[in-house]
């Protein structure tokens, strides 16, 4: 299991690290508490949920008359100037999850995610943004956790803390708030990793759950504070379910930090 830990350096840069380091921590680690070599000339890959532009099944999805139903429920419809990805989960292999852009002029925007576990399964809409500005509270709705279990009960495999990384981004992609990796500023090596990181991070258990909470590389839109997201996970016996999720800005003593 992984253990409770703190990684805590300096640099001036804003890199998205913590990923790098926590998941080396994480597979250094194995069940019985033992640790491994690691290979600090490694690549650096950051954990990102993978997408591509929707194909042609997808788009008959959307235009079929119960997903149009959803959407208008929703105030939204099927757009001409639509822009479509799909998520690809290796271990959600039946899953739908595609993430919709629409502009209909100036300052007027429509942008939602469609999720469904499997053919067969209930279809979720998970609304983000209508008009100029982004759905309040859309991080950490309590819809879009019922929406985001629901999906993760189509998993090919249980989801347990060795996809804590893949969970909080997939999660991040369903409400619209990926994390964008600048390849310019990007480590190349585990040993860059750790080098650069200059972020806390940790990973917490109790005997029921677990708490997962990183930092993301660059500072808010508007005031350029460090934004941490915090998952807070329950265990079950069908694997992990997300129970809540907050983001908000660095804790006090450090929330004047900002991105360079």
């Amino acid at each position: 299991m992984l253990r409770r830990f703190v990684i805590a350096t300096h640099s001036a840069l804003a890199l998205p690290v913590v990923a790098a380091s926590l998941c080396l921590l994480a597979a250094a680690i194995g069940a019985t508490g033992q640790t491994t070599k690691i290979d600090l000339k490694a690549p650096y890959v950051p954990v990102q949920t993978a997408s591509h532009p929707c194909e042609a099944m997808d788009v008959e999805f959307l235009s079929s008359p119960s997903t149009l139903s959803l959407l208008a429920d929703y105030g939204y419809e099927v757009h001409s100037s639509m822009d479509c990805v799909a998520a690809s989960v290796p271990w959600l292999p039946s899953a739908r999850i595609l993430r919709i852009n629409e502009a209909y002029g100036l300052d007027d925007y429509r942008e939602f995610t469609l999720l469904q576990g499997s053919r067969a399964a209930s279809l979720w809409l998970i609304p983000i943004e209508f008009g100029m500005v982004g759905y309040p509270h859309t991080a950490d709705n309590p819809h879009h956790i019922a929406a985001f279990n629901d999906l993760l009960r189509y998993a090919s495999v249980k989801p347990n803390e060795n996809l804590l990384f893949e969970l909080g981004n997939l999660y991040q992609f369903t409400v619209g708030m990926e994390e964008w990796f600048d390849p310019v500023r990007l480590p190349k090596t585990i040993e860059d990793t750790l080098k650069a990181n200059d972020i806390s991070a940790m990973t917490s258990h109790d005997p029921k759950s677990i708490t997962f909470k990183h930092r993301e590389p660059d500072g808010d839109l508007w005031t350029h504070s460090y934004m941490v997201w915090e998952f807070h996970f329950k265990n079950s016996q069908y694997g992990l379910r997300l129970a809540s999720v907050e983001r908000g800005p660095l804790d006090p003593e450090t929330d004047d930090i900002k991105e360079p």
